[in-house]
């Protein structure tokens, strides 16, 4: 190995351990504070190699470089209704919104150019999903369609039952999961139909795919988390909790649940077994992010970001605190391996706050 190698590998281990021990001792090295989406609240968010890009309920869509900080274009007017799906390509050269105007549409990352619109869904598309050149759509008109970028044209899935409040993808399927509990399985190249997973009867919240196991993790209000074989499509077990289950993450050794009551959960994998049980939020939790070296991120609906270890549920600090702002809140959250991006409302204005965890390069 060359001394160059040899300085380029030094560093990178230098990095990556800087990286480590902010995270661990939740101390970003940079706040950014981002103006964007005028007064409406930021309804989705996704980051993809250093892209960012977030929809609002006022029309409006925003793209930004996470690596300079700078807008890389602003649609004022990207719908003829509000933004409530928002997703990037694997390599974030374009960008797919769905809105309550009925349509999806394709932006170009780099300059905002309208690259395709796909017309075809009755009602409002409440989620989408990028997958390689396709992108599926849910909507409340009943209906789940598998757009191509190298088509117009759509392969139309009825879902029947309810309208369709979350995607999820994995090994060649497609999970939907609706408004009354149904979840259905559909193979991503056809769109044919493969099985119901019946046991839920609320509002689907959020399903997670284990890629690892082949095993689907749903989340309802309920009060129940279920596990799903996918090899039979059958249910392995199901956690039952005493309130509503919001959201949910996991890692290879535990589930994380938050809850209507404001608490968070930890449940061990093979026995559904409660680990731990965290209360220190004062107001419903409506978002988790699993950030690297075991950490957990949370935030609440009155405006707080809380930082936790999955080892030991040990609150390792607050983030971003609300101190009783006027109208105050945090909308969305999201992130990657160094940074934290959350999106929030302060006195009439629009915030993206970025928090960089990864060591300054010169």
């Amino acid at each position: 190995m060359s001394q160059h190698e040899n300085t380029i590998l030094i560093s990178s281990w230098l990095r990556g351990r800087r990286i480590k021990q902010n995270w661990q001792k939740a101390k970003p090295t940079n706040i950014a504070e981002i103006f964007a989406h005028d007064d409406g609240a930021i309804t989705c968010m996704d980051i993809k190699d250093g892209i960012l890009a977030s929809g609002s309920d006022n029309r409006s869509l925003a793209c930004f470089s996470l690596k300079d900080g700078k807008l890389k274009f602003y649609k004022k007017k990207a719908h003829g209704g509000g933004i409530w799906s928002i997703g990037l390509n694997e390599n974030a050269t374009w960008i797919a919104s769905g809105a309550t105007d009925r349509t999806v549409r394709i932006w170009k990352v780099e300059d905002g150019t309208l690259l395709k619109i796909f017309v075809g869904h009755a009602n409002i598309v409440r989620t989408l999903k990028v997958v390689g050149d396709r992108i599926i759509s849910g909507s409340r008109d009943k209906t789940l369609r598998i757009w191509s970028m190298e088509s117009a044209r759509s392969l139309i899935l009825e879902h029947e039952v309810d309208g369709i409040r979350h995607i999820e993808t994995g090994n060649g399927m497609i999970f939907s999961g609706g408004y009354e509990g149904t979840i259905k399985v559909w193979n991503l190249e056809t769109g044919e139909f493969i099985q119901a997973l019946e046991g839920h009867i609320g509002r689907i919240t959020k399903m997670q795919y284990d890629n690892l196991h082949n095993r689907l993790i749903t989340g309802s209000l309920d009060c129940t988390i279920r596990i799903w074989d996918l090899q039979n499509f059958k249910e392995i077990s199901c956690i039952t909790s005493k309130s509503k289950v919001i959201n949910l993450i996991f890692d290879k050794e535990k589930i994380y649940s938050a809850h209507s009551d404001s608490t968070i959960k930890f449940w061990n994998w093979k026995t559904a077994e409660q680990l731990h049980e965290i209360s220190n939020h004062s107001k419903e939790i409506t978002s988790m992010f699993l950030a690297p070296f075991n950490a957990l991120v949370t935030h609440d609906e009155k405006g707080n970001v809380q930082l936790w270890n999955t080892k030991t549920a040990k609150h390792l600090c607050t983030l971003y605190e609300n101190n009783d702002v006027v109208n105050s809140r945090i909308l969305q959250l999201s992130g990657s391996s160094t940074q934290l991006i959350i999106g929030t409302n302060r006195c009439d204005s629009t915030l993206l706050i970025a928090l960089d965890f990864d060591f300054p390069n010169p």
